[in-house]
C-alpha cells in the first residue's frame, strides 16, 4: 500500500524538486564523508568480528591460587600433595 503524502498537489512536487536538487548538490560531500567515517571506523568493525561475539569483559587471571577447597586436595597428584600440605600448615593458602 503506497504511502499517503501530508503535503498536496503543487506543494508536495515542489518539495520533492527541492529535496532531488539538495541531494544532487550534496551528493560529492556526503561521499567523501562517508568514506572517512568508514576509514576512521574500519579498525573497530574488523577487531569486532574477529571476536565472534566475545564480549569485552576482560578476567585477569591470578597467578597463584591462594585459596583451596576439599576436592583440589583430593585430586591432586601424589608428587604435589606434599608442597600442598605444607602450604596449608604454614599459612600461605587458606583451606575454603
Amino acid at each position: 500500500m503506497p504511502r499517503k503524502s501530508l503535503k498536496v498537489g503543487a506543494k508536495a512536487e515542489q518539495s520533492r524538486q527541492y529535496q532531488r536538487k539538495y541531494y544532487q548538490l550534496h551528493k560529492k560531500k556526503a561521499k567523501e564523508y562517508q568514506h572517512e567515517y568508514y576509514l576512521e571506523h574500519r579498525r573497530a568493525r574488523i577487531r569486532t568480528a574477529r571476536r565472534h561475539g566475545r564480549s569485552d569483559f576482560v578476567a585477569p587471571r591470578l597467578a597463584v591460587k591462594d585459596y583451596l577447597n576439599k576436592s583440589d586436595i583430593i585430586h591432586t597428584p601424589v608428587e604435589k600433595l606434599p608442597a600442598i600440605l605444607h602450604s596449608i600448615i604454614s599459612g600461605k593458602i587458606t583451606l575454603v
